[in-house]
């Protein structure tokens, strides 16, 4: 369409308010402009276009973008990439999320290829519109095309891994994630971490430690606020033993674990009777001198009670217990479980007077400390305050109880 000059001199007079009216954020004095354009015939040209679909989207005007855009062609006006970037705004502001990726196939119909501001304009309408998965295919789409990602887009991703992981969709985010072609950084890192921390609001056990697994494969070192997530995932869930291989993993990449970690695979592995390999968690605990506090071990010990009440005597724990002496319980049960000392049989748990309780008592409160460790010598009551007793003689010492009762426990194997 050809115009008169006076015409298009016309329209490039208004052009010039709209901006400058734009540019000093006079949005109202602008809609007014455009609204005297449309009384007066004035023809637009592709400029007033996008200063008009700009002040529609500062005012909220979002009804009257697409109405415009869709008269384009009578109009004789080609958009340019700077309209169809306003158009994907406006859409996702105005949570016409459908009518944005029609825009984008029009936009790559019409020869104009988007950029980096495109995708990460629609990765917002995904976003908003809380399709995940979308948001994440956007990414694999942008990558393949050579668009390197920015902050902008990383923080998009991170909300949708976050948001997703908490709708249950950790793993099929992941698998989209992994298959991008974007290099892993500490942006990737960001939205890994958010779909861990996810998953452990959901319980999403197995996400989780895959995860963590394909983190550790790509030579992400996850943080400590990461691996303890996973570690209490994993334990929630009675994955003990995952756990712990989480556990190990942290010393390979040098991350020494803090006190709700030792907490939570302590409890775990206790409560399912995995002596040995608690044991080693326990010597570690007190090797790096990683304090515990009172509320803690008493997690410990209620949550493994039962199958501490196995390996000690009732009245005994009972005591210990009612003292707040919870750490000298999981040290004693863990001596005991590993050399095999006590019984597990119902009536040597639960009786009110456990075979030869009174001498087994008696060895138990006059232990040493852990202080020691868990090789320590046990100390018994003697009028000589030097005589020790060694680990063999102390095993003899409670058979022999146990053999001068008239009752005979099972052993439990370890």
């Amino acid at each position: 369409v050809h115009l008169p000059a006076a015409t298009v001199n016309v329209t490039r007079a208004y052009n010039a308010m709209l901006a400058t009216c734009v540019d000093s954020k006079q949005w109202r004095h602008a809609w007014f402009l455009v609204k005297k354009m449309v009384s007066e015939s004035i023809p637009p040209d592709g400029g007033t276009i996008n200063q008009i679909l700009l002040i529609i989207r500062q005012l909220g005007k979002y009804e009257h973008a697409l109405d415009l855009f869709n008269q384009l062609d009578r109009m004789g006006i080609k958009p340019d990439k700077t309209t169809f970037d306003a158009l994907v705004d406006v859409c996702q502001r105005s949570a016409k999320f459908d009518e944005a990726a029609v825009l984008i196939k029009r936009m790559k119909r019409d020869g104009i290829q988007p950029d980096l501001k495109t995708y990460n304009l629609m990765m917002k309408a995904y976003e908003r519109a809380e399709k995940w998965i979308e948001v994440l295919k956007t990414l694999q789409v942008m990558t393949a095309a050579g668009i390197t990602p920015n902050k902008q887009t990383f923080t998009l991703l991170t909300i949708a891994c976050k948001e997703g992981a908490q709708k249950g969709k950790a793993l099929e985010l992941f698998e989209i994630l992994k298959t991008s072609t974007v290099q892993m950084n500490s942006g990737i890192y960001s939205a890994l971490k958010a779909l861990v921390l996810a998953t452990e609001k959901t319980g999403c056990w197995k996400a989780s430690y895959e995860i963590l697994t394909q983190m550790n494969r790509f030579q992400i070192i996850p943080d400590i606020i990461t691996y303890n997530s996973v570690i209490n995932n994993l334990c929630s869930n009675s994955q003990s033993l995952k756990a712990y291989e989480v556990f190990q993993s942290m010393a390979d990449n040098h991350v020494n674990p803090i006190s709700t970690i030792y907490t939570n695979i302590l409890g775990s592995l206790l409560e399912h009777q995995h002596w040995n390999i608690a044991s080693k968690v326990y010597d570690q605990l007190r090797k790096e001198n990683t304090a515990l506090d009172m509320t803690q071990w008493n997690n410990i010990v209620t949550q493994a009670k039962e199958s501490l009440l196995s390996v000690l005597p009732f009245e005994y724990m009972s005591r210990m217990e009612a003292s707040l002496q919870h750490e000298a319980v999981v040290y004693h049960a863990l001596h005991a479980a590993q050399n095999k000392l006590f019984s597990t049989s119902a009536s040597w748990s639960k009786s009110k007077s456990p075979p030869g309780e009174s001498q087994l008592e008696r060895i138990l409160m006059n232990a040493q400390t852990p202080s020691s460790g868990p090789q320590s010598e046990l100390r018994m009551e003697s009028s000589d305050e030097s005589e020790v007793l060694d680990e063999q003689e102390f095993s003899e010492l409670v058979s022999s109880t146990m053999s001068t009762s008239n009752t005979s426990p099972t052993r439990t194997s370890v």
